[in-house]
């Protein structure tokens, strides 16, 4: 049987994205991080998700303190640590106690 492995896909710095994602590179003030990096691999992919991201981020409907309760949320119960990390920052900036509020609301064990 062939060795099926590939090498890992390395994140593209970004003087190597494609022309059309300038206004994403821009909104990210010069400092994708890298998931963004990775993703510019494809550039209809970075493109498409960058609003949805934007919205998300935003908050969406709900609101940017509630939206951010709402990653949070999602973060712990996935148990996961890099979307917990890339979260808890904003929304202690954003002044609305999500770390309290979000230790109340569920398992945070390992993620703050």
């Amino acid at each position: 049987m062939g060795d099926d492995t590939q090498a890992p896909i390395k994140p593209l710095e970004p003087d190597q994205w494609a022309q059309d994602l300038r206004n994403v590179y821009a909104d990210m003030n010069g400092a994708p991080i890298n998931v963004h990096k990775l993703m510019a691999h494809s550039p209809d992919l970075l493109g498409a998700w960058w609003g949805f991201r934007n919205y998300a981020v935003d908050g969406g409907a709900l609101g940017q303190p509630l939206g951010e309760l709402v990653i949070l949320r999602v973060g712990a119960h996935s148990a996961s640590w890099y979307e917990w990390g890339s979260h808890v920052d904003r929304a202690t900036r954003n002044g609305m106690g999500a770390l309290k509020r979000a230790r109340r609301l569920g398992r945070l064990a390992g993620l703050d």
